[in-house]
């Protein structure tokens, strides 16, 4: 609104002693990102309001594609396995006419996923080195040492990674329950650091965690069945 109205906004990236602490543990990191999502998904209202600077307009959009993308993986990942299944289950035709000179080969699309990998892992991994880059630089001595930082930016890599998953489903069904019309009280939660009960972690994420094992395992089985003898592997003849 500022822009519109012939303002110049900056945003100061220096000011010190100013910050938000993060929420102490997932599930509290996870309620604070279910109302972020939905106020994300409301600005997609925005975007074809009058008057406003086209990158205001893509701010709007970003922030919302931080959620949707996770429920566009959670989708690309179900189609991969649909369409993995479906090749080890579906027996390869090279000639589908009567009279046909020349075989259908089947396509091969390693490069196109491995290159789909590759600037996904870039587009993730690279922006955390730069920031340990500048950190190295300028604070070194804030976060105890060039080893001490070096090794706490790799182990936030690892962690990372394992928890994508859980994140990613939160995320989807954020998404999905707010496409839905569920709304959530914008109320606060714990900042400081607690520790979570294993019922209650289960409680949050048991539904996940047997889709997720039920995905793989069914999966790895299939994939199995038809490819290594069915008899053979399914039913240990």
């Amino acid at each position: 609104m500022l822009r519109r109205a012939g303002w110049e906004v900056r945003l100061h990236a220096g000011v010190e002693d100013s910050y938000e602490e993060l929420p102490g543990s997932i599930i509290e990191y996870a309620k604070r990102d279910r109302r972020w999502c939905q106020g994300n998904m409301q600005h997609l209202r925005l975007l074809f309001a009058s008057g406003l600077h086209w990158v205001n307009r893509l701010h709007f959009l970003l922030g919302a594609l931080a959620y949707m993308a996770s429920l566009l993986w959670l989708i690309m990942l179900a189609l991969s396995t649909v369409d993995a299944v479906t090749r080890a289950v579906v027996k390869v035709r090279f000639f589908t006419q009567d009279y046909q000179l020349f075989p259908e080969w089947p396509e091969s699309r390693v490069a196109m996923i491995a290159s789909l990998l590759v600037i996904t892992v870039i587009m993730l991994v690279v922006p955390k080195l730069l920031g340990l880059a500048v950190a190295l630089g300028q604070r070194r001595k804030d976060f105890g040492g060039g080893v001490k930082l070096t090794l706490s930016a790799l182990l936030e890599i690892v962690f990372s990674i394992l928890i994508a998953p859980l994140m990613m489903s939160f995320h989807a069904w954020f998404v999905i329950s707010v496409l839905s019309g569920r709304t959530v009280s914008w109320s606060t939660q714990a900042r400081g650091g607690r520790l979570i009960p294993w019922r209650e972690a289960w409680r949050r994420s048991w539904a996940m965690t047997l889709a997720g094992l039920a995905w793989g395992r069914s999966a790895t089985i299939i994939r199995r069945c038809f490819s290594g003898g069915f008899l053979r592997y399914c039913w240990g003849w």
